[in-house]
C-alpha cells in the first residue's frame, strides 16, 4: 500500500512525519528517503475525481497545513489544465471526423 491510495477519491491525505514507517512496502518512498507526505485529489468540473497531486518531503513537514493549502491552490489549476487539454483533444477528434465526412461526402449538385 502507498499513501497515494489514501488520497484518490477523498479530500486528501497528510502524513507530516514518518510516512516511510507507515507505508514500508512503498519503493518510491524508500527511494526518496521520504519523511512527510501531502496529497490531494484533483476534481473535474462535475465533481468527479480525475487524478491526484502530492508533495513528498525528505524532512518532516512542520507546517503541513500551509503545504496542504498551497497544494489545493495548485491542484485546482492542475485539474483545470487537465480538463482543458482533454477538451481540446475531444474537439480535435470531432473536427477530424467532420472533416473526413465532409471530404468524402458526394456533392449535392452537378
Amino acid at each position: 500500500m502507498a499513501p497515494c491510495s489514501q488520497v484518490v477519491g477523498k479530500a486528501g491525505y497528510c502524513c507530516p512525519a514518518n510516512v516511510r514507517e507507515l507505508f514500508p512496502e512503498d519503493p518510491i518512498l524508500k527511494a526518496l528517503n521520504a519523511e512527510g507526505y501531502v496529497g490531494i485529489t484533483l476534481w473535474n468540473y462535475n465533481g468527479e475525481p480525475i487524478g491526484f497531486i502530492s508533495v513528498v518531503s525528505h524532512l518532516p513537514l512542520d507546517n503541513h497545513q500551509y503545504v496542504e493549502h498551497i497544494l489545493r491552490i495548485v491542484g485546482v489549476r492542475a485539474a483545470a489544465e487537465m480538463e482543458r487539454q482533454d477538451t481540446e483533444a475531444q474537439l480535435a477528434a470531432s473536427e477530424e471526423r467532420f472533416r473526413s465526412l465532409f471530404e468524402t461526402a458526394p456533392l449535392g449538385y452537378q
